[in-house]
């Protein structure tokens, strides 16, 4: 019942991309976070007919906490990035649920797996059903083909609405808990803060609409971005490696005998002078991370399975594509949201891939009084902030989800009081 924490990771810098962080990652591996732990559990396949859109780990209050109460937490939901998957997130996030729990103020947290990544790809009974039909999709050379990003965000949201209303887990009735829309919060690192901020805006207008509903006003919500340039981010300069990464994916097999075999391979592309993309080898870090990336095409061989990817290539790359584009609708929500909403904005100190007129205007938002827009640094941390400074990552959500938190709670008294219960 007690899953084993797992985190994983990728360069911080050109030429060394992802190893950094991966190096860390790996001391990180199986690791458990000290204290009592919350409950966490598995939904992917609940049945053909009720399974999620998406699939998702949740994570509920520590046993300490009154069943009552759990019922009752609001819902965060937390989104990983490109080539990663909700276990990334495994450690930090038990460790986040605690704190809140210990001021008093619990919290449930779903760690998703996007559209194409993890569990949600690798269910092949519903992979399918989850996932659009091949692209293509949009890019900069197709600027009006449909969005994987967007894509990835409706997938969210109905995941969110999906938990909402079958109550999955055991410490909850049919209480509906606080929070508009379904999440009260939403979590996302690097892409998962692009696709977040394409919820947002597309939950806008849906906001608007409901606030006329609700006289006395429409619930707080959160929506945090990690390391994630609400804009663009240019390809050519590629600041993580992560197009060169993709890139070398791409060019290679979709199985591979053993995760030798795909050192091999990234050996031999790195060597490959015909190809624009042969720079220098990949770290070992790099390619013992990727390689926890496959696992067997048929378990029930065992080790003679040969390994594919957990995440689709092609979907992979589609989502990259998107998020590499000018995007000032996802800025413009960003440094605006809708009446209902916060915006966090959590910038890694180290991170290369700012651009200063971002900045300017993230900066702008965060010191109007009259805007709910928070923009933050993280000091001593990369792009993979929730691995080089965890602590201090906590130390900014959780004062906020805690506050957020006793808000809903005054929410749904006035609520309460309003319908005469």
């Amino acid at each position: 019942r007690h899953a084993r924490a797992r985190v994983s990771g990728g360069r911080m810098s050109p030429g060394l991309a992802l190893a950094r962080v991966t190096r860390r990652a790996s001391r990180l591996v199986n690791a458990r976070a000290s204290g009592p732990a919350s409950s966490a559990r598995w939904f992917s396949s609940l049945g053909d007919r009720d399974a999620p859109p998406l699939a998702y780990e949740l994570i509920e209050p520590p046993e300490s906490v009154s069943p009552s109460e759990a019922a009752s937490a609001p819902l965060a939901i937390v989104l990983h990035g490109l080539m990663g998957s909700g276990r990334n997130w495994r450690t930090f996030t038990r460790a986040l649920s605690r704190r809140v729990a210990d001021e008093g103020v619990p919290w449930r947290f779903a760690l998703v797996d996007n559209l194409w990544h993890g569990r949600t790809f690798s269910d092949a009974a519903l992979r399918e059903k989850r996932h659009p039909p091949r692209g293509p999709f949009r890019s900069a050379a197709r600027p009006d083909a449909p969005c994987a990003v967007d894509l990835a965000a409706d997938a969210v949201a109905a995941v969110a609405e999906h938990i909402r209303e079958h109550g999955t887990g055991e410490l909850l009735t049919n209480k509906v808990p606080p929070g508009f829309p379904p999440a009260a919060a939403v979590l996302g690192h690097s892409l998962g803060g692009k696709i977040a901020l394409r919820a947002l805006a597309k939950a806008a207008a849906l906001a608007r609409e409901k606030e006329t509903q609700y006289p006395y006003g429409l619930p707080r919500a959160q929506c945090w971005t990690l390391d994630t340039v609400p804009s663009g981010v240019a390809s050519a300069s590629d600041p993580h490696g992560v197009r060169r990464v993709l890139d070398a994916v791409a060019s290679l097999p979709r199985e591979f005998a053993s995760r030798d075999a795909l050192r091999v391979a990234l050996e031999a592309y790195s060597a490959d002078q015909k190809n624009e993309n042969a720079k220098a080898k990949f770290p070992k870090d790099l390619v013992d991370w990727l390689g926890t990336n496959l696992v067997p095409v048929d378990p029930r061989l065992g080790p003679l399975s040969p390994l594919t990817w957990v995440f689709d290539v092609e979907g992979a790359c589609a989502l990259y594509d998107a998020y590499e584009l000018k995007d000032e609708e996802a800025l413009s929500v960003c440094v605006d949201p809708p009446n209902a909403y916060e915006t966090n904005v959590v910038r890694a100190e180290k991170s290369q891939r700012w651009d200063e007129h971002v900045l300017v205007k993230l900066r702008s938002a965060s010191a109007d009084p009259n805007k709910r827009v928070s923009l933050h640094v993280l000091p001593n941390a990369g792009h993979w902030l929730h691995v080089d400074n965890p602590d201090g990552l906590r130390a900014l959500i959780a004062p906020e989800l805690v506050r957020l938190g006793k808000e809903l709670r005054e929410y749904a008294v006035r609520g309460a009081n309003a319908k005469g219960v």
